[in-house]
């Protein structure tokens, strides 16, 4: 799954968002502390349902992507970038 990028490549694409994840940030999970505590609370929501993907209406999304943006400009999130190919403008063969 894409963590750096979620929002642009899991929420926006697919119209999913992952409700529960009980850690502050969404990173990938070999990432998290290695405390039993927290990582058994992650396994419990996962396992009640606590934690889980939910599909999201056009309307929801809108609402979604447009707070998501003024989070983005009021800097309470940083967009990532993407780095550009090495090879950009090259012709190839």
């Amino acid at each position: 799954m894409q963590y750096v990028w979620y929002e642009e490549d899991i929420v926006h694409k697919y119209l999913i968002v992952l409700l529960g994840w009980t850690f502050p940030e969404l990173v990938n999970p070999s990432e998290l502390s290695t405390s039993l505590p927290t990582l058994q609370e992650l396994h419990n929501a996962l396992k009640e349902g606590t934690c889980y993907f939910k599909k999201l209406t056009a309307q929801e999304l809108e609402a979604h992507k447009a707070d998501w943006l003024k989070n983005i400009k009021a800097g309470v999130i940083e967009r990532k970038n993407r780095s550009t190919c090495s090879d950009k403008g090259i012709k190839r063969k």
